[in-house]
């Protein structure tokens, strides 16, 4: 097998556009926008392309009304902002060229007749029949129809022109076309021969429908048919083309646009459709639909949505009118993206932002495995050559080629190919690559093309460094599948200072992309490797070799003035870099890692001795620690109950008693601590020890506790109530109950009723699956439910009555990483906070609602700290259950043992409904349940350990000194031998 490959570099000459003064166009109001004359500009600018069209001031976007004229005038229309750097006050800009171009700007073609009024995008056609009544003595009448955008209506207006396209008049019977929408443009015409009347087809941009009308005037347009949802659809449709294209019989020949390689079936129609936003690669795009058109309706040969360019920089394309139907068709898109389009640099810089693609012949050609493939090549580019020989044409296999064309090309314009032929079909491998750089600053934009599996090209913008912007994407890349009857792979391009194309085999795939260096790029390398063997290597140029070891000489003993101070400079970079090197050596970071939590339940004796570093367990298995601090401003303390229950749905036994209850004054008040108490959870009341022995309560026909102080009896008021709870009873305040009355439950309930509480402090639990809840009332365990007494907080006497509006401050698992350690853990642009660690810290939420659930769903991580040194100061840890509240998890070796979490939060009411009211009608919520806040918490079977550790180690410092020490001598050795060998050359040119 034998490879061969080509490459051409040719320059490009200036095709900068010239100004000409036109006839004055239709009078308008805005009196800033120059008439008569066109708008003047700038085309020398380091970003400003030369071959591709470009306003001469300000903002453009889509190509407008193309048409080329039978003196073979081609004339672009296009969306111009003649006022400002960014989209809006859209006019129609003009130009016209011979060769595509050579561009001559023109005075503004279309004027928005108010100030509320927008010129959007549209097209233009040559009434040569005079079918419109505008034209009864020339055959050469232009009539553009366009989008009069108000904020009120998109509506097709018309406009015709007497002078070829240069002044246009509005027709008096505008609109033509109406519909009474917002979202209604873009309107594309061709001739239909065969019916003998005017197609256009337009945008319903937010419905994504494409609809086709007919008329025979351009005045009357009657509806034929729609074409609905189709392809991708991004947000909107915008921009739509039909288009017949001709059929190529073979894409892989050398010249594939001979007439004679045109198939015999005739043409196809192509439908184009540009979306934005919503683009594959985000922002604007244009697909295609090859198919059918008989007049009317428009029928795709597949179900398939064909993409125009794997770039991001080709949108809302528009073909010329006037060209031979059985020619390519010749095409022209904006080069630029909605994403990025009104910031790019050369607004700021240069006064203008867009440009226009490469105008591209356009045909259809069956691929493998790609039917009916828009095929897409760079109009003729032979007016804009400077030379008739290549910069250069060599074969290049399994190497490369550079050339630095700063000098050679003014234009900064390149035009390059690459062929490669006699591919092997069984196990291929190489690349084909191509990068344009700048030698001032060291930016490049490079692709290339992989000859192995799936065979993909790729182009990468991402090292040039004058503009960065979220949306501009910098990578980007497509399959090319090597044609196996040709087994030759070409790539063709054209640079143009910020714009590159590339084209693939004869335009099967192409790209347009746009970028903006600092410094302007002057060089371009060419290269290929790893091709299969065979490929044949002709000679080309060599670098001269470099040396880095210079050779002892005599002249080493003498001391130079020169030598002095590279001596001096070399010794100061030495101590500043060793400087550095102790800096970094005594620096500490903390080091994350993940592990499997192998110490949840019960313990592994065989790694004891690592959890006993790590973790802090009992007899019976590990423990957690729960730390929460919550306000409740709208409901008292005699009605907040904590519980606390494990997987099992029972509660936990052994739990520390550390929560306090801190009564607050009303919120009218202010809010402020009234009395703090101990919440000792779950129990048992204080028995009634001043009463009678052989007392025993009336239990009001419910069946007395079984855990009551004297069996069959109720003599306290909680043991009233738990009885009527068991029995499912309302209890209320207690009237007309002795035990109630006695201990006064309804006086002390009423002094509470305007109150708020915090709930504050910690409590130690099992580690496993569990929740805990803050609810009202008491609660008590009737057989599998666990319920609650809701009736003194729903019948509140108070103001806007009890609610569950509530403040956590604070709410963590286990002890409170250092701030220090914290900080560390996050990044000197970002530190981290403990609200990283405990995200619900610092949350709020507010109802009026007395039925409202609020749900925390929290996966809890174990996270250990361990600090520098640890390893030495470790000790053995006690039973957790030794630990008093808020020590348990930090170790004396100054290692904490804590956890960390994320969390998910649900909110309801208990009536049930939707959230129709926050846009989600759909969104149901059950009803049921009790009021409160509820915190369910699952155990990641993953652990964290941040871990403090030295940067580098001492051996890591010593070579890092020592590398410092030699290489900077090393280097001053160089330069002190350049200098002194310079200084003994000048010195011998002027002995002569």
């Amino acid at each position: 097998m034998w490879s061969h490959l080509v490459v051409v570099l040719t320059g490009l000459a200036l095709a900068v556009n010239t100004q000409i003064t036109s006839p004055s166009p239709t009078v308008y109001s805005e009196k800033n926008v120059p008439t008569g004359k066109p708008i003047a500009g700038n085309y020398g600018g380091a970003l400003r392309p030369q071959i591709h069209f470009s306003p001469p001031m300000y903002f453009m976007n889509d190509p407008n009304g193309m048409f080329v004229d039978a003196n073979g005038v081609y004339h672009l229309y296009y969306q111009y902002n003649p006022t400002g750097i960014v989209a809006g006050n859209q006019h129609w800009g003009h130009a016209t060229s011979t060769d595509l171009y050579h561009w001559e700007n023109q005075p503004i073609a279309i004027y928005p007749g108010a100030a509320r009024e927008a010129i959007f995008s549209g097209s233009a056609v040559i009434d040569v029949n005079n079918t419109s009544g505008f034209f009864p003595d020339q055959t050469d009448g232009v009539v553009a129809i366009y989008t009069l955008h108000t904020p009120d209506e998109e509506r097709q207006d018309i406009a015709y022109s007497k002078d070829g396209g240069f002044t246009f008049i509005k027709y008096s019977g505008n609109p033509v076309l109406s519909i009474n929408r917002t979202q209604f443009r873009d309107p594309k015409v061709i001739w239909h021969a065969e019916t003998g009347k005017w197609v256009l087809v337009v945008a319903y941009a937010q419905e994504f429908v494409i609809g086709f009308f007919t008329s025979p005037d351009l005045k009357n347009w009657t509806h034929a048919s729609n074409f609905t949802r189709h392809g991708l659809f991004g947000l909107q449709y915008e921009c739509p083309n039909l288009v017949a294209l001709p059929m190529l019989k073979n894409v892989s020949v050398d010249t594939p646009l001979e007439p004679s390689n045109f198939a015999s079936t005739g043409s196809l129609f192509v439908l184009a459709i540009s979306i934005n936003p919503g683009a594959p690669l985000g922002g604007s795009i244009t697909q295609y639909f090859p198919g059918t058109f008989n007049g009317t309706h428009f029928f795709t040969v597949d179900n398939g949505a064909r993409i125009a360019d794997f770039g991001k920089d080709n949108y809302a394309g528009q073909f010329f009118y006037g060209i031979p139907p059985a020619s390519p068709q010749v095409s022209i898109a904006w080069a630029s993206n909605w994403q990025y389009s009104q910031v790019v640099p050369t607004g700021t810089l240069e006064s203008w932002r867009s440009s226009m693609s490469l105008p591209r012949y356009n045909v259809l050609a069956n691929t493998t495995r790609g039917p009916y493939t828009l095929v897409s090549l760079p109009y003729d580019l032979k007016s804009l050559l400077t030379t008739t020989n290549s910069l250069a044409n060599t074969s290049i296999a399994n190497s490369s080629v550079l050339y630095d064309y700063s000098s050679t090309v003014p234009s900064g314009a390149i035009y390059f190919s690459i062929t490669i032929e006699n591919i092997s079909l069984v196990n291929t491998t190489g690349t084909a690559n191509f990068t344009f750089l700048s030698s001032v600053s060291g930016e490049y934009i490079r692709g290339g093309f992989y000859l192995g599996g799936d065979t993909p090209f790729w182009i990468n913008r991402g090292n040039i460094r004058g503009f960065d912007n979220p949306f501009f994407t910098d990578k980007f890349s497509t399959n090319n599948l090597i044609d196996t009857e040709s087994r030759a792979f070409k790539m063709e391009g054209v640079i143009d200072r910020s714009i590159l194309e590339v084209f693939l085999d004869n335009g099967l795939r192409s790209a347009t992309t746009t970028f903006f260096p600092t410094q302007s790029l002057d060089t371009v390398i060419l290269s290929t490797g790893r091709l299969n063997p065979g490929v044949k290597m002709p000679a080309k140029s060599r670098l001269t070799r470099l040396d880095a070891f210079t050779k002892t000489v005599e002249d080493a003993r003498i001391r130079t003035t020169s030598g002095g101070i590279v001596t001096i400079a070399s010794l100061l970079i030495v101590f500043y870099l060793v400087w550095g090197e102790w800096s970094d050596y005594r620096r500490v970071v903390v080091h994350p890692e993940l592990i499997v939590d192998k110490g949840r339940g019960n313990i592994n004796q065989e790694a004891e001795l690592v959890r006993t570093m790590l973790m802090l367990c009992s007899a019976a298995g590990e423990k957690m620690e729960i730390h929460l601090n919550i306000t409740f401003p709208r409901i008292p303390c005699e009605l907040l109950t904590l519980d606390v229950m494990d997987v099992s749905g029972e509660q936990q036994t052994g739990v520390a008693h550390g929560i306090s209850k801190v009564q607050l004054a009303p919120m009218k008040e202010g809010g402020r601590p009234i009395d703090k108490t101990l919440l000792n959870l779950h129990a048992e009341e204080d028995v009634a020890l001043h009463l009678d022995p052989s007392y025993c309560g009336n239990c009001y026909g419910a069946p007395a506790p079984q855990d009551a102080a004297k069996a069959g009896c109720c003599n306290t008021c909680d043991e009233v109530r738990e009885a009527y709870a068991s029995v499912s009873w309302a209890f209320g305040r207690g009237e007309n109950v002795e035990q109630c009355e006695r201990e006064h439950y309804s006086e002390k309930l009423d002094a509470q009723r305007g109150q708020g509480c915090r709930i504050e402090g910690g409590f130690r639990v099992n580690k496993v699956v569990g929740n805990f809840h803050i609810a009202p009332g008491r609660s008590f365990s009737n057989g599998p439910m666990h319920v609650h007494d809701l009736n003194n907080y729903l019948d509140s006497p108070v103001e806007g009555a009890h609610t569950f509006t509530h403040d956590i401050h604070t709410l963590r698992f286990g002890p409170q990483i250092p701030v220090e350690v914290t900080k560390m853990l996050g990044s000197k642009a970002m530190p981290w906070e403990n609200h990283h660690i405990n995200p619900l810290d610092r949350t709020s939420q507010l109802t009026d609602d007395p039925a409202f659930n609020y749900m925390y769903f929290v996966k809890v991580v174990a996270t250990s700290y361990l600090p520098l040194g640890w390893e030495q100061r470790k000790t053995k840890k006690g039973a957790a259950s030794s630990y008093p509240s808020g020590i348990h998890g930090r170790g004396a070796d100054g290692s904490v043992e804590t956890h960390q979490y994320s969390v998910t939060s649900h909110k309801r009411s208990l009536g049930g409904g939707s959230d129709a009211k926050e846009g989600h009608k759909e969104r149901l919520h059950a009803s049921g349940g009790i009021p409160g806040v509820f915190v369910s918490y699952d155990i990641s079977p993953m652990k964290v350990i941040n871990r403090e550790e030295r940067t580098k180690t001492l051996s890591g410092f010593l070579t890092g000194v020592f590398a410092v020490i030699g290489g900077t001598l090393t280097v001053a050795a160089a330069i002190d031998r350049g200098v002194y060998e310079g200084a003994i050359r000048v010195k011998k040119l002027h002995q002569r």
